[in-house]
């Protein structure tokens, strides 16, 4: 677990983190978001000690890191960088070797860091921070950059950490992949906006509106259809949305499409997503 209790703290006299309490669970991922300069990055520095806080305080088992930033040693081989890393962690480097295979890296290990693309480098660092036997791990952007079967291969192994008891603390712009995965969000902007679980934060009153979408022919003959008394609202040429929260079921609506002269595609229940919720936070 990793507990912050009112953590301050200002650059040349900017306030960048305003008093963030948060906590960490063991055996739950648990995911930052927020805009660039939010203090996502600053938070996880004063996490792991790299910058001194103002004021406040950290409590933590030991903690393994993926920092955002490009800071391995680029005149080392992959390999030779995965040895040392394997080494200091008193760990066998055979499952960061295996790892690497799973990740698409294994025949780049033996050529300098430098020559690494931005992927690549990305690929390494999730490797060095996954490795070993941690109370928690902090992974900053690991996916981005990273071609998408790379990515979900990461998304897997963090679950696995999850799933053997680790805290995980994560952060990513990708919402729909922090939507996937997280258990609890916290909306970060220097101090925490919202957060809760997914659920929570998508339906904070707990009572979802009951709202459809109509994928049709013609939208606007359908919005005209006097039949359709419902609340209508013209998404697109083709796209209808109709609010039946003050009425009974869907099933009267259905009956009045499937009698009508238009050609109905599709009819689904909208569903608010994460990253409206996060926008609207900010």
């Amino acid at each position: 677990m990793i507990g912050c209790f009112n953590i301050v703290k200002s650059f040349h006299g900017t306030p960048v983190i305003k008093g963030i309490s948060i906590e960490i669970k063991n055996g739950m991922i648990t995911s930052l978001v927020g805009k660039n300069g939010a203090g996502k990055s600053t938070l996880i520095g004063l996490i792991v000690d790299y910058y001194r806080r103002d004021s406040g305080d950290v409590k933590k088992g030991t903690v393994s890191v993926m920092p955002d930033a490009d800071n391995m040693y680029s005149d080392w081989t992959g390999l030779e960088f995965l040895k040392f890393i394997s080494k200091l962690k008193k760990t066998d480097v055979s499952y960061a070797i295996n790892l690497s295979k799973e990740l698409g890296l294994y025949k780049n290990l033996n050529s300098k860091i430098s020559g690494y693309s931005f992927g690549m480098k990305k690929k390494l660092s999730f490797i060095q921070c996954a490795i070993g036997d941690f109370d928690a791990y902090i992974f900053d952007e690991p996916t981005s950059g990273v071609d998408v079967p790379s990515a979900l291969k990461m998304l897997e192994v963090v679950r696995g950490l999850k799933n053997r008891g680790s805290a995980i603390l994560l952060t990513s712009h990708n919402i729909d992949e922090l939507e996937r995965v997280s258990d609890y969000i916290i909306i970060d902007s220097g101090e925490i906006i919202d957060s809760g679980t997914v659920k929570d934060l998508i339906n904070p009153d707990s009572t979802e509106k009951e709202v459809y979408i109509i994928h049709c022919l013609d939208s606007q003959k359908l919005f005209n259809d006097a039949s359709i008394k419902f609340t209508k609202r013209i998404v697109d040429e083709n796209h209808l949305e109709i609010d039946l929260s003050q009425s009974t079921l869907p099933n009267e609506l259905l009956r009045l499409l499937v009698n009508s002269d238009n050609t109905v595609y599709e009819f689904y229940k909208k569903k608010r997503s994460l990253i409206e919720t996060v926008y609207q936070s900010e």
